[in-house]
């Protein structure tokens, strides 16, 4: 379980400026010197609700205070085709919970086929962690 506020600025200016919440379920495994997950997300912007399924990788950098994650992920559109989003960046763990999670995403448009791009800051809470639960899932972007 993890929560995750981020604000969006992007190439067309409907997503620009944008504040999105969410909350989800990952299913991570730690594999030889990479970390592919699962996700689930519903997440909330601008009065929307809609799902966020996803796929990624981490890397680890630094020691593993740093880590570079790649993410193939998409959101329950308003009507017609799923948009596709490719987005890279890294996670920066602030603590053991908490991590800051800048990326750059190229996105797809289901409905009209357009591409743009959108660039994101978010910061995760993952609530297992701060608690102090063992085996808590991994947060990641």
């Amino acid at each position: 379980l993890w929560l995750e506020a981020g604000v969006t600025g992007a190439s067309q200016e409907a997503e620009a400026g944008r504040m999105t919440w969410a909350a989800g379920g990952e299913l991570s495994v730690e594999l030889a010197g990479w970390t592919p997950y699962l996700r689930l997300d519903r997440s909330v912007d601008g009065g929307r609700a809609s799902l966020h399924p996803l796929a990624g990788a981490m890397v680890p950098l630094a020691g593993g205070r740093l880590e570079l994650h790649l993410e193939l992920s998409s959101e329950e559109p308003e009507g017609g085709p799923w948009p596709v989003h490719l987005a890279v960046g890294p996670n920066l763990h602030l603590s053991e919970a908490v991590e800051l999670l800048p990326e750059v995403s190229v996105v797809r448009e289901g409905a009209t086929g357009e591409s743009g791009w959108a660039v994101t800051v978010g910061v995760v809470v993952d609530p297992s962690r701060l608690l102090g639960h063992a085996g808590g899932t991994s947060a990641s972007s």
